[in-house]
């Protein structure tokens, strides 16, 4: 690793809560709606007081889609509660998002709260790399997350669309491009998505993952749809969805390992709050880990994802860097 990706490497200290904090205004709330109904299920928290509040919709699907009903319910739930909804694509997004951490104060500790729920795995990098580059003297940024009910997440084959870095600065590039590739895979539901993975990086090492602790069914699908890509590999680690720093802690140790002598790219599939903390694991390591995304694209099916329990809250406190 060199100086300058030393120099930038932020501290960020991981702490999970079971409700969000109420002692401490939120400057910012961020949520994404959509098709899923999960998307609105944050309305029904205990947040304190909350200074603005924004939500960003999809330019997809079509208000033709049979799911655009769906939607402009969540909008006007949202607008009743006292959000700004845009309807962006994933750039104007991260421009809108930056724009607004830049008008808040520079010089106190910053709250910002971010349901991740219904985000694509873009928008929950943009929104952590914004609040880790923001000149602000402290910065809490609070994820909050609602798992998905087994009933309501269940996939069809969707064909691999979209596949590569789910930001620009999370591309992966080292120094050394003939390192080997380690790749560490995050397990979802999406049938045979692991496979083509995997086919299509030819990685020297693989380490999977597969979350535990959600609703019952979810062990057995998960065993079911990535039964080829385990044979191969063999058993995953486990990590549990509702303890955010243990997660954390576990994609850091292996990324520290296989780093040693290898590439490391990261694709996080499964829940959204496995991406969020590996995003967060490759900021702390500099710039040589990747975080790819494996996705349907626009032609992913909309799913009507409810939530299942109480929500997973994070908080990622960003530490300024002395000196930058």
């Amino acid at each position: 690793m060199t100086d300058r990706d030393e120099a930038s490497k932020p501290t960020i200290e991981i702490k999970a809560f079971e409700t969000l904090e109420l002692g401490a205004p939120i400057d910012l709330l961020v949520t994404c709606h959509g098709y899923e109904s999960r998307s609105t299920a944050h309305l029904g928290m205990t947040m304190g007081d909350v200074n603005r509040r924004i939500s960003f919709g999809f330019d997809f699907p079509s208000e033709d889609d049979e799911s655009f009903g769906r939607i402009s319910v969540a909008r006007d739930k949202l607008m009743d509660a006292g959000f700004e909804v845009y309807v962006l694509d994933d750039e104007g997004v991260e421009r809108r998002l930056r724009n607004e951490l830049a008008a808040l104060p520079s010089d106190r500790n910053v709250r910002v709260v971010a349901d991740i729920s219904s985000m694509n795995r873009g928008r929950i990098a943009s929104i952590i790399l914004a609040c880790s580059s923001a000149s602000f003297a402290l910065c809490d940024l609070d994820l909050v997350y609602f798992p998905s009910s087994f009933g309501s997440h269940k996939h069809d084959y969707e064909p691999l669309e979209s596949f590569g870095p789910i930001h620009n600065d999370l591309a992966g590039w080292p120094e050394d491009p003939d390192f080997p590739l380690a790749l560490i895979i995050g397990l979802g539901t999406e049938p045979g998505r692991a496979d083509g993975v995997l086919e299509s990086l030819e990685p020297s090492v693989v380490s999977l993952f597969e979350s535990f602790g959600g609703e019952d069914g979810y062990p057995e699908e998960i065993l079911k749809e990535n039964q080829r890509v385990i044979g191969v590999v063999g058993r995953p680690t486990n990590y549990p969805l509702r303890d955010p720093l243990q997660t954390y802690l576990l994609i850091s140790a292996a990324v520290d390992r296989l780093s040693e002598h290898s590439r490391v790219v990261i694709v996080p599939m499964g829940p959204k709050i496995f991406c969020a903390l590996t995003v967060a694991v490759a900021l702390t390591h500099g710039g040589d880990i990747g975080v790819w995304k494996a996705s349907a694209g626009r032609g992913v099916n909309p799913i009507d994802v409810k939530e299942y329990g109480p929500p997973v809250i994070t908080r990622l406190k960003f530490v300024p860097i002395i000196g930058m």
